[in-house]
């Protein structure tokens, strides 16, 4: 462990006109928030967290300056990585493979020269610049942000030690290439399989049509794909029918889908294997046969029939 060091970080918003030092304060807020949430990001890495302190902003087009306390050998490193990752990371096409290289060469130079205690590996380097899809997202998040204050020349990140040592070297972003630091984010896709109770608000009665049950899932309102070919079969032939209370036992899919581009997240349900059907305050009937080859390409159609609790067949 090391001791606790201050590490001064300084973002630089340069003006167009050099007179001017005021901006949106809508637009800065959004854009210190996404910035200072990627500082706190870097904490799923290290052991101890960094903690950040805020000072006055100085004039100079307009500078934020943030104070932060590191104790972690790592934090610096991971830091001057936020750097590269957040304003240097995709470089602008013009550049040929060799130059990208040399500059990635440079990069983990100066990052393995400044960390004594941990030296960075090009793979963990690339996994921090390249691989970090919620870092990816603030960053675009930053700059879409930053894109409508027309005032902006350039963006400025540097970082200093509490001597005003240089730790971090200046990096410059202009206006015009916001846009080639933005980059599509592939989405998070995480399947979690659940014994639970469903109870059925709106079954699919009819043959052929691809259609979402409705249920209630721990009193929440829930729309799934039901996959039981067994099931279903004694559903369209009226062995099954539904009333007031009607639930199933089953193995529950929940498909979790993170869009980090559109900043949305959707889960899907999917029931495959049904263990018991009943009635509330009424006999069970046991199933167990699940289905195979299940699609999952037809997740998005709804339900427009609602199921009347009040009649019984």
């Amino acid at each position: 462990m090391m001791e606790s060091n201050q590490i001064r970080l300084q973002l630089h918003y340069c003006f167009n006109d050099k007179e001017l030092h005021s901006m949106n304060a809508e637009i800065h807020n959004e854009c210190e928030k996404q910035f200072l949430m990627a500082i706190m990001h870097l904490n799923k890495y290290l052991d101890e967290p960094i903690i950040i302190d805020i000072i006055p902003s100085e004039e100079g087009g307009f500078i934020d300056i943030f104070i932060l306390f590191i104790n972690h050998p790592a934090a610096l490193v991971l830091l001057t990585s936020l750097g590269t990752a957040f304003f240097y990371s995709k470089l602008p096409a013009k550049l040929t493979t060799s130059e990208e290289t040399n500059i990635k060469i440079e990069n983990i130079s100066k990052l393995n020269e400044m960390s004594i205690d941990v030296k960075l590996t090009e793979e963990q380097f690339d996994y921090i610049v390249s691989d970090d899809k919620y870092l990816k997202k603030l960053k675009n998040s930053f700059f879409k942000t930053a894109k409508k204050e027309r005032n902006i020349k350039q963006i400025q990140f540097t970082g200093t030690n509490i001597k005003d040592k240089v730790i971090i070297p200046t990096i410059t972003v202009n206006y015009d290439d916001f846009d080639n630091l933005l980059e599509a984010v592939e989405n998070d896709v995480e399947e979690i399989v659940t014994f639970e109770r469903i109870y059925i608000v709106a079954p699919v009665l009819t043959r052929g049509r691809r259609l979402n049950w409705k249920g209630l899932w721990n009193g929440k309102p829930i729309s799934f794909k039901l996959e039981n070919s067994d099931y279903l079969e004694k559903v369209y032939s009226h062995q099954i029918r539904f009333t007031n209370g009607s639930f199933i036992d089953c193995e529950l899919i929940v498909e979790k889908t993170i869009n980090y581009n559109k900043d949305t997240t959707e889960f899907r349900y999917y029931v495959e294997t049904i263990i018991e059907n009943g009635i509330d305050n009424n006999e069970l009937i046991t199933y167990n046969k699940k289905v195979k080859n299940k699609d999952k390409t037809d997740n998005n159609i709804k339900q427009l029939t609602i199921f009347d609790s009040n009649k019984s067949e």
